[in-house]
């Protein structure tokens, strides 16, 4: 299981991806990635007001 969480309110409203790994007894917490679209791969740089992730909410 893995869930994704859009926060495009973080970071001046730059916006901001968390990434939740689990397994079959559920979420862990600890080992978790953030994604910007300042990441690898992803078009863009981040800028104020860019609401990364807002198609996620």
């Amino acid at each position: 299981m893995i869930v994704a969480v859009g926060a495009p309110r973080d970071g001046d409203h730059r916006g901001i991806v968390n990434v939740v790994y689990g397994a079959s007894t559920g979420l862990n917490f600890g080992p978790s990635q953030a994604c910007t679209q300042d990441g690898p791969g992803i078009a863009d740089a981040a800028e104020s007001d860019d609401r990364f992730g807002a198609g996620m909410c």
